[in-house]
């Protein structure tokens, strides 16, 4: 899936998602990765059921709106656990497909919202 620049900001940009690579910024990454308002981290986890609260606690103290996880090809959900500490600090936590968690994010850095997104292919 081909993705089109709709926004000049200085965030990382999605350029296109396939079954084994996401590339950002005309670079391809095949693992699992976090995309931060100022760049892009490979993550250990690997599963997102692997994730745990410390792994969000930097999008929380930047300030983050709105936290994505991109499951794969198929959805799947984090611990109530988890989500339920997210939620004490007021930010959306949103698990979905990749796919359309990479378009999500497209679309809410084009409002220029301060968006974190842990993705696996």
């Amino acid at each position: 899936m081909q993705f089109n620049e709709l926004t000049s900001q200085n965030v990382p940009q999605i350029n296109s998602i396939s079954s084994n690579e996401i590339v950002i910024n005309d670079i391809a990454y095949t693992q699992a990765i976090c995309i931060q308002p100022t760049g892009v981290q490979t993550i250990c986890a690997a599963t997102p059921h692997d994730l745990r609260p410390e792994d969000f606690q930097a999008a929380l103290n930047q300030g983050a709106d709105v936290l994505l996880v991109g499951t794969g090809s198929q959805q799947q959900f984090l611990s109530p656990s988890i989500v339920a500490q997210i939620a004490q600090y007021g930010i959306g936590i949103e698990c979905m497909n990749t796919a359309a968690a990479c378009r999500t994010y497209t679309l809410l850095i084009g409002e220029r919202r301060n968006v974190w997104a842990w993705l696996w292919l």
